[in-house]
């Protein structure tokens, strides 16, 4: 049988857990054959446009954990010089001297944020070490994120955003994670290194650049809509216990 074992998740929280998007067999087989292979929890992503999948898992004890919309920008119809956002912040690549920094705002920006925090069953602590070692790895390794951009002011960062490049018939670049330190809010940080991204997609020769987005965050959400991003796919996240 093909692996669903996400060998990250059940390291950091010490039992197995499957990842499961593409149910390929009636999902009450596959449960059974996780369940027989010590999988103690089961996180699906499933498109919302499947409404009746999504039915059969919830009779299956599926718990949806967050809804996610996904942004979609054509980069071949779009010119470097077309927006620009005045700003006393600079962007520029991350460094490793960073990362203790860009550490600390994931920490102060992911807290009770996701999937994985709206599982109470799962520890908190162990939560918020995802995110936190999310900008960690994707400083050190292409692995994770191709470039992380920084705004800077005054040697002090007050946001990141991370990218990868991905290819899927065409090149394409797709954001990994951002966030903005709560001390520099409201002054547009995050659509300052989301149009840096749309440039470095540009020379990268990308052909389109996207990001997903939790629904509930409404901040992101208008910011990628400002910059002309345009709603593309939307998905849940589900959580299903097999104990």
């Amino acid at each position: 049988m093909k692996s669903y074992l996400s060998e990250l998740d059940t390291m950091r929280f010490g039992f197995k857990i499957a990842k499961v998007n593409n149910f390929d067999c009636p999902p009450n087989e596959l449960i059974q054959k996780l369940k027989a292979d010590g999988i103690k929890m089961i996180i699906s992503r499933v498109e919302c446009e499947k409404i009746q999948l999504i039915h059969q898992l919830e009779e299956l004890n599926f718990l949806t954990m967050d809804f996610q919309i996904i942004y979609k920008y054509d980069l071949e119809k779009y010119s470097i010089n077309e927006k620009k956002i005045e700003s006393d912040f600079i962007v520029r690549e991350a460094k490793t001297a960073d990362i203790e920094m860009l550490v600390q705002i994931a920490k102060e920006s992911f807290e009770f944020y996701g999937h994985y925090f709206a599982d109470k069953r799962l520890a908190q602590k162990k939560c918020m070490e995802i995110y936190m070692d999310w900008i960690k790895r994707s400083c050190e390794s292409k692995e994770i994120a191709d470039i992380v951009f920084v705004a800077e002011k005054e040697k002090e960062i007050g946001g990141f955003l991370s990218f990868k490049l991905n290819n899927d018939k065409s090149l394409y670049a797709a954001g990994v994670q951002g966030a903005v330190s709560l001390k520099f809010r409201n002054q547009n940080i995050f659509r300052l290194l989301a149009l840096q991204g749309l440039i470095w997609g540009v020379n990268k020769g990308c052909k389109w650049e996207e990001h997903n987005v939790l629904v509930t965050n409404y901040p992101v959400n208008r910011s990628f809509l400002s910059i002309g991003f345009k709603p593309y796919k939307s998905f849940i996240t589900m959580h299903c216990w097999l104990d």
